[in-house]
């Protein structure tokens, strides 16, 4: 089947990836083209500008997460009524979870889905070296199809010439994009990455301007609809799994400038499997409503950590249905903000722990389940990811925990995964489509508690 698409990757981090994928999806969207948008690896922030440009919710695919069949289950459920897809890279091409294996990178993505890749390149200050840096990209895989080249970074007309030049020349790939320096391409950003479009809400006009101008997006789209045919599968993980009621339960998720990472196909899933989500904002929100399950994901609680703790109506709420064991999922900003104190201030309490800022922890994960949880029985082996700048101070020994970190820091370097009463509260992100399963699990916890 024809799905036109493209891949954007970067040289390396910070050369302009998000800025340009969004522009050019905002470009295209502009011109009456139905762009469906998807992000490379485990991020919550990037997919928010592209839901911005396109009007569609952006998607995750990450081959440490999934397997190639659910990435091409993801890519096909949601391509295949839309016009074009474009991708947007993690890190450096060719990062992944190790210098000797590929899962994990944009490359790996690429060769998954047949993809052709536009390299993004920081020019600042260079010429001819920018040729060596394609030619290196182009030459390191050649089943990776690097189709084009946007230069970043431009000095002036002097400069773009003979960069352009240099590459086309000297590394035999053609630009399509010569950008210059310019504030109107900058957004802004803080511990974890840009701020969230949810809380930022910036306006794209500046940024669509810049990419319809410097970038030639005719050549963008010849190049998306030569990429090769690919052949759709029978849907495996999004359907209604094996024994799931006609019940529907209500799970409080939530949602404001405070918490906003959730993956677009796990709430996707909860939906499928007859749970239903009710977003509510702990920062605004003065009661809960009525529910059958909670799920407090990531955002940034600390740095709205006064604001919450006055919110007490809705501490002394989370507070009552937490003790009455409502099944509840809190990832990483969802657990220290169960705590007693989060950075300095107030938590919900319901947690016997203080957290405050620390130093950085990204790196995908892998854990053993130890005990019994809401999302897993014990004895799986369980994949995720943790990013944060927090930690938690001088845990309790008495703690139980869900997870023995077999890859990854945790809770307290060995442990993840609070369990206390209905609550499964962790520094570890989970993407619901590396095991469906867990929903199911939920959904039960959630059947269990309406009963009691």
């Amino acid at each position: 089947m024809k799905f036109p698409r493209i891949i954007f990757a970067g040289s390396g981090s910070g050369v302009g990836k998000t800025t340009i994928t969004t522009g050019v999806m905002s470009a295209l969207t502009g011109r009456g083209f139905d762009v469906q948008g998807y992000k490379v690896g485990p991020d919550y922030i990037d997919p928010g500008y592209h839901r911005k440009a396109t009007g569609h919710s952006s998607r995750n695919i990450d081959s440490v997460l999934m397997t190639p069949a659910t990435i091409k289950e993801i890519f096909f459920r949601n391509s295949t009524s839309k016009d074009l897809s474009i991708i947007e890279g993690v890190r450096g091409l060719f990062e992944g979870i190790s210098i000797h294996q590929e899962e994990g990178s944009t490359a790996h993505i690429a060769k998954i889905l047949k993809a052709p890749v536009i390299l993004i390149v920081n020019a600042k200050s260079i010429t001819k070296s920018a040729a060596a840096i394609v030619h290196g990209f182009k030459s390191f895989d050649r089943e990776v199809m690097i189709k084009g080249v946007i230069l970043n970074n431009i000095a002036g007309e002097e400069h773009r010439k003979k960069v352009v030049t240099a590459v086309e020349d000297l590394a035999g790939v053609s630009v399509i994009g010569a950008i210059p320096r310019s504030e109107e391409m900058e957004i802004c950003d803080r511990h974890l990455g840009l701020i969230p479009m949810v809380e930022s809400g910036i306006e794209l006009e500046g940024i669509r301007s810049v990419i319809e101008t410097y970038v030639d997006l005719d050549r963008i789209l010849e190049i998306a609809e030569s990429a090769p045919e690919i052949e759709t599968e029978a849907p495996v993980v999004f359907l209604r799994q094996e024994g799931i009621g006609d019940g529907i339960f209500r799970v409080g998720v939530a949602y404001d400038d405070a918490f906003n990472f959730y993956y677009e196909d796990s709430l996707d899933l909860l939906r499928i499997n007859g749970c239903e989500p009710v977003f509510f904002s702990p920062l605004s929100d003065k009661r809960l409503p009525q529910l059958d399950g909670l799920y407090i994901g990531g955002g940034y609680p600390e740095v709205f950590a006064k604001e919450l703790s006055r919110n007490e109506s809705m501490l002394k709420d989370l507070q009552r249905v937490l003790d009455d064991g409502i099944p509840t999922i809190a990832e990483c900003g969802g657990l220290i903000y169960l705590g007693k104190k989060l950075a300095g201030s107030r938590g919900v309490g319901f947690l016997p722990i203080e957290s405050g800022m620390n130093g950085r922890h990204v790196k995908f994960t892998v854990a053993e389940t130890i005990n019994d949880s809401v999302l897993f029985a014990k004895g799986k082996r369980v994949l995720g990811h943790e990013f944060h700048y927090t930690a938690v101070h001088d845990p309790p020994e008495d703690l139980r925990f869900a997870y023995r970190m077999l890859r990854g820091n945790g809770i307290d370097g060995k442990h993840d995964g609070i369990i206390q009463g209905g609550t499964l509260a962790s520094y570890m992100h989970l993407h619901f489509a590396s095991d469906p399963e867990s929903v199911v699990r939920f959904r039960e916890a959630m059947e269990a508690f309406r009963r009691g």
